[in-house]
């Protein structure tokens, strides 16, 4: 028989042991804040643009102890300056946190779905852009919403090297729905990147904003810009670029110039030609031409018996009547209309159906 006091004893070293067991579980050993962090960036890529140095990354996916890195709130970039002793890719360098990406408020970078893009500009230290003629390191890391810091990723070297020289000479020749433009290659100088191609950049009056015309650059110093309106001012400029991808290390822009295209396309005839014959004039009406370059409208007078027209008035583009105070008694008149455009020369329409009015001494008929 257990006597009571031991099975007391043994009833709360029973209750202990379990109370271990059920705040233990199966669980490891306590995690450290701070110790889960996001993996390392593995795809940074550096390339020179200006004064500036192009970022690209890919968010990671995991964190360092492979669960789901999803609370990354952003990254911070660091850069360091490799001396000029150092040799190959390697930097023996101290690297200095030079910018923060926010995911939730990216500029002046950007973010495509996991594809992050950041453009170190300096700032700081060289806040009109980075010297050119040294050679940076860049690492990122990834920050957690708590503010924790991920492990940085290998560095990525890049030469900031002088970029090419703008081209010159930049000519256009317009045509009725293209311009063709030819420039002169900048001359290779020492200390400046080769050159890889050429952009070519473009505005105009119905376009909002600068667009680039060529999406990669043209390896030939000409370029032929396709589909264009005819009639319209077109102002180009062209830059020389180095590297093999975009971003592209770019060079100043050459002089713009401005072409306009040729306008050969006339606006339609005008409609709806009236002629009625009062006391000693005629008086003309029709319907407008419906074409916006509408600059105005000929009127051109005949006589039944087939003689030539000829051009008796010139009308404004919002004009829609005109009356004719030349016309003679006892005659038989026929009457057609044309537009012309603003293009120089002028295009003009084809005429008009003919409106026919007979006009007498005594009384007046009309006809058509």
């Amino acid at each position: 028989m257990i006597q009571a006091p031991r099975l007391l004893a043994f009833g709360a070293l029973f209750l202990l042991l379990g109370a271990a067991s059920l705040s233990c579980g199966k669980k490891g050993p306590p995690i450290v804040p701070g110790s889960v962090v996001p993996e390392a960036v593995t795809d940074l890529e550096a390339a020179p643009h200006g004064k500036n140095v192009s970022l690209a990354w890919t968010k990671p996916r995991k964190n360092t102890d492979g669960t789901l890195a999803a609370d990354i709130s952003g990254f911070v970039v660091l850069r360091g300056e490799v001396p000029p002793s150092a040799k190959g890719d390697k930097c023996e360098c101290e690297h200095q946190a030079v910018g923060r990406f926010d995911l939730d408020d990216p500029k002046p970078g950007e973010v495509e779905g996991n594809r992050i893009r950041f453009v170190d500009r300096g700032g700081g230290l060289y806040p009109g852009g980075l010297p050119h003629g040294r050679t940076y390191s860049y690492q990122v890391a990834a920050v957690t919403k708590r503010d924790y810091k991920g492990k940085a990723s290998k560095a990525a070297v890049v030469t900031l090297s002088l970029p090419p020289g703008p081209p010159s000479g930049l000519s256009a020749a317009p045509g009725e729905d293209t311009a063709a433009l030819e420039w002169t290659p900048p001359p290779a100088e020492a200390g400046r990147a080769p050159i890889s191609g050429y952009l070519v950049f473009r505005t105009s009056e119905k376009e909002a904003r600068e667009i680039q015309v060529s999406p990669e650059p043209v390896r030939e110093p000409a370029f032929t810009d396709l589909h264009l309106s005819p009639g319209l001012r077109y102002t180009y400029s062209v830059a020389a670029v180095a590297g093999a991808r975009a971003p592209w290390h770019a060079s100043e822009r050459s002089a713009s110039v401005s072409v306009v295209t040729i306008d050969k396309t006339p606006p339609s005839p005008p409609q709806s030609l009236k002629a009625e014959a009062a006391a000693g004039r005629v008086r003309l009406s029709w319907s407008p031409s419906p074409e916006e370059d509408t600059a105005g409208y000929r009127l051109y007078r005949g006589d039944e018996a087939g003689g030539r027209s000829r051009k008796i008035a010139t009308a404004s583009a919002g004009q829609t009547s005109y009356e004719d105070k030349t016309a003679r008694p006892g005659v038989t008149y026929v009457y057609t209309i044309t537009a012309f455009d603003r293009a120089q020369p002028p295009n003009e329409s084809p005429p008009s159906s003919p409106a026919k009015v007979s006009v007498r001494k005594k009384e007046l008929k009309i006809g058509n």
